[in-house]
């Protein structure tokens, strides 16, 4: 009997915990050249900043002439808990190739304070590069990163 109930509080101790859903959210980016000449030969990277409202800004540079005047970019934001995919995806489009320097931009609002750093996983699917950060929501936190391959 003694064995039966200490197998049964082993096994309610070493049960992994209920896992929490994953979210899904989806982003549409505005694109546009910019006139700043130090953005013009830039590295592919992305740069995260916390607003005072607590939207996130993603800023994506460094595309190398793979959007045209007609391309589009989106990201794919998967949460599950404190961990934070974001998947980016280019649609090069048909039109004239935009010169760089170009910028992506979104507005995140469903990335939360959670009293705890996120951990973010950025990946561009079309450029097959990546960037790992922690990001604290906290207002005027900015985080940049180089997408490495």
């Amino acid at each position: 009997m003694l064995f039966i109930v200490a197998a049964a509080v082993l096994a309610a101790v070493i049960r992994p915990a209920t896992a929490s859903p994953v979210m899904t959210y989806l982003y549409a980016c505005d694109i546009f050249s910019t006139t700043d000449s130090s953005d013009m030969h830039v590295q592919p990277e992305v740069s995260l900043e916390v607003l005072d409202d607590m939207r996130v800004v993603v800023s994506r540079k460094g595309f190398g002439r793979t959007i045209t005047d007609t391309g589009a970019v989106s990201l794919a934001v998967n949460i599950k808990g404190t961990d934070i995919s974001i998947e980016e995806r280019i649609t090069p489009g048909s039109g004239a190739i935009l010169e760089e320097p170009v910028k992506a931009i979104a507005y995140l609002d469903c990335l939360r304070p959670s009293g705890r750093p996120l951990h973010i996983h950025y990946r561009s699917q079309s450029l097959s590069r990546e960037a790992a950060m922690s990001l604290a929501i906290v207002p005027g936190v900015v985080m940049t990163r180089i997408l490495a391959q």
